[in-house]
């Protein structure tokens, strides 16, 4: 597995270009986690790629937009070299889902017409922020699959979800799944402990997630392979 502490803003562009393009942004403190379903989506993908990690400042969660806007850059810069001919697809969890539906956006409204992504998967993603508008996914968007935490779990009840609300013909489905937060994000028992959720459950839940999404994407046609994840064997102490 790729170091966990060297994905930051890196990733491939037009060596390995096959006519595709991810963008992998994850949850917040991600750097803090061995692994997540994100890291391991962008990890399984072939095509030109880059993966962000999420924001560190935890409350506000500001220094998210600087990576939409490189993420965002990305995209229009392989298009620029290769033409149109690329197919775009995006990936996030929590506010990194929250990321990708804004760079989704921002190519909806270039001024040349919107740019499609072909497929968008979210796991949990949620806003944090007061800005309800940055939740809807345009039009431009072929098919999202979004991995949702059952609210009955408890888990960061406060965290609201983002990602629920779409433009007509966008292709939606939801799925919930019974963990955590972070075990949807693919690092399962560390974040909070909801009474009734155990760490194998939260676990199970997490490669869940993970396959599921993967899955959806390759119906959708993207170029991703499904690895090998345990994501139990990935835990670090913080």
């Amino acid at each position: 597995m790729t170091n966990r502490n060297g994905l930051e803003g890196r990733g491939t562009a037009l060596a390995s270009w096959d006519g595709t393009v991810l963008v992998a942004i994850d949850g917040t403190e991600s750097r803090k986690m061995q692994h997540s379903s994100v890291r391991a989506f962008y990890e399984g993908y072939t095509g030109a790629k880059r993966y962000f990690h999420g924001p560190n400042r935890w409350v506000t969660g500001a220094d998210l937009w600087p990576t939409v806007e490189r993420a965002t850059q990305f995209v229009l810069w392989n298009r620029r070299s290769l033409g149109a001919r690329d197919s775009i697809d995006l990936v996030g969890h929590s506010r990194g889902g929250m990321g990708v539906i804004v760079v989704a956006q921002r190519l909806h409204d270039q001024p040349g017409g919107a740019i499609p992504v072909r497929f968008m998967g979210l796991f949990d993603a949620v806003d944090r922020t007061p800005t309800l508008e940055f939740g809807r996914i345009p039009s431009n968007v072929g098919v999202v699959s979004h991995a949702v935490r059952d609210p009955r779990v408890g888990s960061r009840s406060y965290f609201g979800n983002t990602g629920l609300h779409h433009a007509s013909g966008v292709r939606y489905r939801r799925h919930i799944f019974p963990g955590s937060h972070s075990g949807l994000g693919g690092d399962p028992w560390r974040g909070d402990h909801p009474h009734g959720l155990t760490e194998t459950a939260d676990i199970k839940a997490a490669e869940g997630a993970y396959s599921w999404i993967v899955d959806r994407a390759r119906n959708a046609g993207v170029p991703v392979r499904k690895l090998i994840v345990t994501f139990a064997a990935y835990r670090v102490s913080r």
